[in-house]
């Protein structure tokens, strides 16, 4: 099984594991898919990590403040219909035919 390690010596770097790892029967077999890190990308990744997790909670945000937004615009899209359907209707009463 592949998984991503979320340790700061090693963030990011994947391995693989036994299906059964973790299990109270299985295995302890792992062995790393991803080669080792430098000491640059130790000290950047988890602040990149950082950085997409922070982004990612702003986008979900944003995607719920749209959705509040599109109703507000929806509620106001039949309010101003019918209105312009009221005045519509009352310059039709007024109109004086000769």
């Amino acid at each position: 099984m592949m998984r991503t390690s979320c340790t700061t010596e090693n963030p990011g770097r994947r391995f693989r594991t036994c299906i059964k790892n973790g299990r109270r029967d299985g295995c302890d077999f792992w062995d790393w898919e991803d080669p080792p890190m430098c000491s640059r990308s130790k000290m950047i990744i988890p602040g990149l990590l950082r950085r997409i997790s922070s982004t990612e909670v702003e986008l979900l945000k944003f995607k719920a403040s749209m959705k509040h937004e599109k109703y507000k615009l929806f509620v106001l899209a039949i309010l101003l219909s019918i209105f312009i359907s009221w005045v519509a209707f009352s310059c039709k009463k007024n109109v004086v035919t000769v």
